[in-house]
């Protein structure tokens, strides 16, 4: 059985001068809040709500922050589950403005890593999963950012990413090299890349 796609909450009619509503057509917050106190819908996150058979994803919890924040990319060892390159992570993992708001929804551990304007903007996909759309760093992106937080991830974390990114073809070497430039991580990663070359 296809999993529904969650429904999200929608703000409350527009009026228009004539006081007619402009999405008459959606589903209001009564209806859904109604839905949800009889048992119809089951909450999933602030805002975000599916039918209570459904079976839950394996991404449940980052979908709950991809509702909760739809602009924050998810990035490092998330990243790298989402394109394959590791298993479940225990904790989310985002990137954030260095002036931004730290997302947080409700029982789940989101770690963060702040970065500037236009690092946070470079590299960044749209992806979508269960229904949801999500942003997602690059796999280059991804691998430039696990070695530019080494210390936090781990070099053999980025390394092991870095084989099976290659292995697999996932990302060219020159791919890679253009956003280390622009990371200022070129020195640092030349030896790996000439060793998976």
């Amino acid at each position: 059985m296809a999993e529904p796609k969650p429904l999200q909450d929608v703000p409350p009619p527009v009026q228009s001068a004539k006081g007619e509503s402009k999405n008459s057509d959606r589903r209001s917050r009564s209806t859904i809040q109604r839905r949800a106190l009889r048992g119809e819908l089951a909450r999933l996150a602030r805002g975000a709500y599916v039918h209570p058979e459904a079976e839950w994803s394996l991404h449940r919890d980052l979908l709950k922050v991809a509702l909760h924040s739809p602009n924050t990319p998810f990035c490092l060892l998330t990243a790298l589950q989402l394109h394959g390159l590791r298993q479940q992570a225990a904790s989310i993992w985002v990137a954030v403005g260095s002036k931004s708001r730290v997302p947080f929804v409700e029982g789940v551990p989101i770690e963060v890593v702040r970065q500037s304007g236009a690092s946070l903007k470079s590299g960044v996909q749209h992806l979508k999963l269960d229904g949801v759309a999500l942003k997602v760093t690059s796999v280059a992106k991804t691998l430039v950012d696990c070695f530019k937080y080494r210390s936090i991830v781990g070099l053999d974390v980025a390394i092991a990413a870095l084989r099976l990114a290659r292995s697999g073809r996932l990302v060219t070497i020159a791919e890679i090299e253009t956003l280390a430039q622009g990371a200022r991580m070129s020195v640092v990663m030349r030896p790996y890349l000439l060793a998976t070359a």
